[in-house]
């Protein structure tokens, strides 16, 4: 029985001894990276996965910002725009006005020569024609109208109650 346990351990300590590996030594540029994550590796992921996560939503705040000063300012634009509009326009309204009043002013002074000379139909055609577009007239110029009216109906008035005058 010593025997057999004499050979075992001979036979056990020769295949320990040439069991050996032989390792080859490698160069650092040729070692290959590590492809587990150990658990210190696992907490570096996180903070930038946090980090991702801050960085998408400061992303979206500027996105949000960005499009909220976009609007604004495109309101501003557009209300910069109506504003011109309504200035141009009334601008040129006033010209408008102006210049029916200097024609309705011209108008009515010939109105006013004919009613003295006594031809009150052609009065009564132009002072219709400036009755048509009163509306359109400054308040000065609408009462100079009515008053033509009142002056053309006096003036009829006042010729249909003449007495004929005899012959001689």
């Amino acid at each position: 029985m010593r025997s057999k346990v004499l050979m075992g351990m001979i036979l056990a300590l020769g295949l320990a001894s040439g069991c050996e590996k032989k390792e080859e030594p490698t160069s650092p540029t040729t070692q290959q990276p590590s492809q587990t994550i150990t658990a210190v590796d696992a907490n570096k992921a996180v903070p930038d996965a946090k980090a991702i996560e801050d960085a998408k939503a400061k992303a979206d705040a500027d996105a949000a910002k960005a499009i909220e000063d976009a609007k604004a300012k495109a309101d501003a634009d557009a209300a910069k725009v109506i504003e011109d509009a309504k200035a141009k326009a009334d601008a040129e309204a006033a010209k408008a006005a102006e210049a029916a009043g200097v024609e309705a002013t011209s108008q009515i002074e010939k109105i006013q020569s004919l009613i003295s000379g006594g031809k009150l139909a052609d009065a009564e055609t132009l002072l219709k024609a400036l009755e048509d577009k009163l509306a359109t007239f400054a308040p000065g110029i609408q009462e100079k109208i009515k008053a033509l009216r009142t002056a053309i109906t006096a003036k009829k008035a006042a010729e249909s109650l003449k007495i004929p005058s005899l012959p001689k």
